[in-house]
Order: C-alpha cells, then structure tokens, then sequence
C-alpha cells in the first residue's frame, strides 16, 4: 500500500464532512413533515421503498470498492483513517436518513387519509348525518371495513419495509462471501450493483412525478428537502468525481438523482408557488370586482 494512496489532505476531510453533514440536514425536513403531520399524503410508496434501495445500492458498492482504504487504515492514525473514510460515511448517513423516513412512513401510514386521519368525535357526527340515508348496522359495516382495509394495508406495507432491509442485508452478506475469492470478482459485483442501483433511481422518482402530477400538489413532501437536495446532491456528485475521484459505480446513481430531484423540485414548485399565487391573485382580483360592483349598485 504505497502512502499517496493512504493520504487525505485536511481540506478534502473538511469539505467531505461539510457535506456528510448537508447530506443528513437535506433529509431531515422529511422526517420532520411525517412526525408533525402523522400523515403520509402525497408520498408514493414506490417512491420510498426505490429511494431505500436506491442509496442502499451506491453504499453497498462503496463498501468493496473501497476495499483498500480499510487497508491503509491498519497503516495511518486514527484521524487519517476517518478523513478516509468520509466518503462511505456520506453514504452512510444517506442510507440512515432514508431508513428513517421509510420507518416514519410505515409507522403514519394512511391508504385513505380524508377518512381515517378524523378524530371519533368527528367519525361520530359523519355517522349522524348518514343516519338519515343508511341504518346503524350498514354504518357499522361500512366502518368494519374500512378498518379491515387499513390494517391489510398497513401490514402491507410493514412486510414490503422487512423485506427490503432483508434484501440489502443479503446482499452485503454475498459481497463478503465474494471477498473470499477474486478481487476481480468482488469488483464485478460492485460494479452490478452501481449499475442496478442507477437502473433504480431512473425508476425512483418516476412514481412521485406521478402522484404530484395527479394531486397538483406536493402534499407531505417535504419542499424544504428538495430545496436542499437539488444544490446539495449536485455538489456531492461534483465531489464524489472530481475530489474523491471515486468510482463511476458509486457516483453514477447520484448522478441521475440529481438530475430527477431537479426535475420533481420543478414540478413542486410549479404546482405548490406558482399556480397557488396564480389562484390567489385571481381570487383576490375576484373579490375586488364584488366589491367595485357592490358599490356601482349603492350609487
């Protein structure tokens, strides 16, 4: 292991956790929007389980890829070792912050939120202004299965999250396996993976384009985030390439996530600024020509 490859200037460790740092600030808003509004309207479920496996893939490949950086961490001091280390631990915190997410999904989760996010009292007063259309008993049943509805769902969706922490796990599992033979091998697989994991960010956000596209609104998700991860996964990808010089199966993905991120912060801002204003300026012009007519008429 010769020392120029074991080396980590001070600036690149600095700049690599400035970023580490930015790549948890960016997905926090999301976290935040699921806790204070326990509601998950607006966000597709493709969306969160590809965008799991999509940060699960480029982090998985790291970890083989960067096989000789753990070499040199037996030959360097402890604060070298960790400014080697920055770059996984980029895609570490990114894998967290979205395991998080998913968890907060799961656990607020709401196939039909218009019906199951009111509060008993507000339950009973729908039951009493039904009661004059339908019996007690077919309200009954009607909430029976609305109920029934709800906890498929949201066992669904509890064995859809098992699964793909499962699925990662296994696959880190057949790397080391894979560590045992050829390093070429080893490379091969990490390679596979960058490419599946770009595959599936092409994939990842075309769900959410389509929920916001059809509600015409971001709902849930979080604006705050994507105003962050635009800025914030372009400059990751520049210095993932051009710093870190990292390989094209790592960076790849973050590539095209910068790229979709952009394009479903546009389309956020489309719908949630620009025709919302548009609405109110029209509303606000509405109300003035009420007024001047309400006027002509006293006159």
């Amino acid at each position: 292991m010769t020392s120029d490859a074991c080396h980590v200037s001070v600036v690149g460790a600095s700049t690599g956790a400035i970023i580490a740092f930015g790549v948890w600030v960016s997905w926090l808003p999301q976290q935040v929007a699921f806790l204070r509004s326990k509601n998950t309207f607006g966000v597709s479920t493709a969306f969160i389980i590809l965008t799991q496996i999509a940060n699960w893939f480029p982090f998985i490949a790291g970890l083989f890829k960067n096989k000789d950086v753990f070499d040199c961490c037996s030959h360097v001091s402890f604060w070298q070792c960790q400014g080697l280390l920055v770059p996984l631990y980029q895609l570490g915190i990114s894998v967290f912050s979205v395991f998080c997410i998913h968890t907060l999904y799961v656990i607020y989760f709401n196939p039909n939120p218009s019906i199951s996010d009111t509060t008993p009292e507000e339950r009973d007063e729908t039951k009493i202004e039904a009661v004059f259309s339908v019996n007690e008993a077919e309200i009954d049943i009607l909430d029976d299965e609305r109920d029934a509805h709800v906890a498929r769902m949201k066992r669904f969706q509890w064995t859809l999250y098992v699964s793909t922490l499962v699925c990662m796990f296994d696959l880190i599992v057949v790397g080391f396996i894979y560590q045992y033979g050829s390093s070429e091998i080893v490379s091969i697989y990490a390679d596979a993976l960058g490419i599946l994991g770009t595959v599936i960010v092409l994939a990842q956000f075309t769900p959410q384009l389509i929920e916001t596209y059809k509600l015409k609104t971001a709902g849930n998700l979080s604006m705050v985030m994507l105003l962050i991860q635009v800025p914030g996964t372009w400059i990751w990808f520049f210095d993932m390439v051009f710093f870190e010089g990292e390989a094209w199966a790592v960076w790849l993905s973050t590539f095209v996530a910068a790229v979709q991120v952009t394009m479903l912060f546009s389309q956020v801002l489309y719908y949630d600024v620009y025709l919302r204003r548009k609405r109110e300026r029209s509303h606000f012009q509405g109300v003035l020509l009420e007024d001047d007519d309400e006027d002509d008429e006293q006159f």
